[in-house]
């Protein structure tokens, strides 16, 4: 398994609600049809802690099978157009490749004792 994290800083000219809007509808529709995409979530950028310019607007995380599998999506003719669109209202688009280690796994919470009615 593969994570794909796109980084997506848009223009200074495009507004939030361009931007984001063109993310939720255009760019998500592409995600959903893409081949050998497993799972994808959008996450937008609404500040940070000492930050005083955002370096990205938005992150998309995306998970494929391998390698092979997202550059074959990447490289197809449908994504070739989506991402010369989304050229148009981004400045940075960069695709990074994860590889997860936890440092902290959640805990599950306890399950409540049922109490016995009589």
């Amino acid at each position: 398994m593969i994570r794909v994290v796109q980084e997506l800083k848009k223009k200074p000219e495009v507004s939030v609600e361009e931007f984001q809007g063109f993310i939720l509808k255009n760019y998500a529709r592409f995600l959903k049809k893409l081949a050998g995409l497993r799972s994808a979530s959008v996450k937008f950028v609404y500040g940070g802690y000492q930050v005083e310019e955002l370096p990205v607007d938005c992150c998309i995380e995306m998970e494929f099978r391998n390698e092979d599998i997202f550059k074959k999506a990447v490289e197809s003719e449908e994504a070739r157009k989506i991402l010369e669109e989304m050229n148009k209202l981004a400045e940075k688009s960069v695709f990074l490749y994860l590889r997860e280690k936890a440092v902290k796994k959640p805990q599950a919470k306890q399950a409540k004792k049922r109490v016995k009615k009589k």
